[in-house]
């Protein structure tokens, strides 16, 4: 029989490596390893299996910046501790937030992703200090520099002026641009060889739309013929490159095999009812949505066990009157059915290898999978 992460592993294998059909698995050769995958996974035979590994624990992601981020919070960190840690032996390091108290149990890596924001971003995307607010102002003015001068990303790169606080991992993979236009969709639908939708007109043509705005945005996409990224904006290409590099520079600089983190803070919401606001960059429904996409490096999301703390989000007026907004909830109460939360492990590309091996460590020592009753075995065939 093959449990679901012996499936998963083997799918894995089945598509690692080049496929002419995809240009994105054009990849270093040095990245896809020669052994299957299935061969780095670990039981609960050996004792400690992840001593000499060395995990980063991201304070970033689990900043409790309301309520509702507590509970899930606290119990992914000792997680961590007690199982990642004390029971299978890895070692931990972590990151410093300026939202987060620091942790005396755990050591600080020595070089953070704020020196290599320093070192890495005016270098190569000095553009990123000219993005502004919705209100027209720099987002990461700080006081006495003009951020987008030379004589400020200088400073900055040798350390002698001020990185503003709301540069951090929960920002860094927002806010940029792909290319504008249709070109992707018209492709897929003249490989697609239908004779009837062959391209973006056609389908707005023959489809359904849930609204009117819907409908009116596919629309007047029909017109763009202009595919060039804004030239104020921030590429998603270049962005992807050089937070790789920040990834890197920081898993080299401190020792670190792989990151950990909860996957999400907040507790799942009603469907149908208000959702928890984001709030400092902290993403409505997980962490780190887009950031690993943008990164191009593996992520695994291991069943951490559950909670039942919730802090229940509510529709507030708007002070002119004219709309209802989602405001955090501030009345704690228990959910009447445990919801599962999730343990995030991740790190730069070609780490596959040893987030299989820390992911199966911890699941062969907690046992939190627990599958739906009529979910049975898989069968090898």
């Amino acid at each position: 029989m093959l449990t679901k992460d012996e499936l998963a592993k083997k799918v894995l294998d089945a598509v690692k490596g080049f496929n002419t059909e995809d240009m994105f698995t054009a990849i270093p050769r040095a990245l896809i390893p020669e052994k299957p995958y299935a061969s780095f996974a670990v039981d609960g035979s050996v004792a400690q299996p992840l001593k000499g590994m060395r995990l980063g624990v991201v304070r970033e992601f689990m900043v409790k910046h309301v309520k509702n981020d507590e509970a899930i919070s606290d119990q992914i960190d000792n997680e961590i501790k007690t199982v990642l840690r004390d029971k299978l032996g890895a070692e931990l390091v972590e990151s410093r937030d300026p939202l987060s108290a620091d942790d005396p149990a755990v050591p600080d890596m020595k070089y953070t992703f704020e020196d290599a924001f320093r070192e890495i971003l005016p270098h190569n995307v000095p553009e990123y200090f000219f993005q502004k607010t919705a209100d027209g102002k720099l987002e990461f003015a700080v006081p006495g520099w003009d951020v987008t001068s030379i004589d400020y990303l200088l400073a900055l790169s040798a350390g002698k002026a001020p990185l503003s606080p709301r540069l951090n991992l929960r920002r860094i993979a927002r806010n940029l641009s792909n290319p504008d236009g249709l070109f992707t969709m018209n492709k897929y639908l003249a490989l697609r060889g239908d004779t009837r939708i062959t391209d973006w007109a056609a389908w707005v043509a023959n489809s359904g739309f849930k609204s009117d705005a819907q409908r009116a945005g596919a629309q007047n996409a029909i017109g763009v013929t202009d595919i060039r990224a804004p030239a104020d904006s921030v590429s998603y290409l270049k962005m992807q490159a050089v937070l790789r590099m920040i990834i890197q520079r920081v898993m080299d600089e401190n020792g670190i095999d792989a990151f950990v983190n909860p996957e999400q803070t907040t507790p799942p919401y009603k469907l149908g009812g208000p959702g928890e606001p984001s709030v400092n960059n902290r993403n409505t429904n997980s962490c780190c949505d887009g950031f690993t996409a943008l990164l191009g490096g593996p992520e695994i999301d291991l069943p951490a066990g559950f909670t039942q703390v919730v802090y229940e989000p509510q529709y507030r007026l708007t002070p002119d009157g004219k709309q209802y907004e989602a405001v955090t909830g501030t009345v704690k109460s228990t959910m009447q059915y445990p919801m599962p939360i999730s343990l995030m492990v991740w790190a730069g590309p070609g780490t596959e290898p040893a987030l299989i091996k820390v992911a199966s460590a911890y699941e062969a020592a907690t046992h939190h999978r627990k599958p739906p009753p009529a979910f049975g075995p898989l069968k090898k065939k």
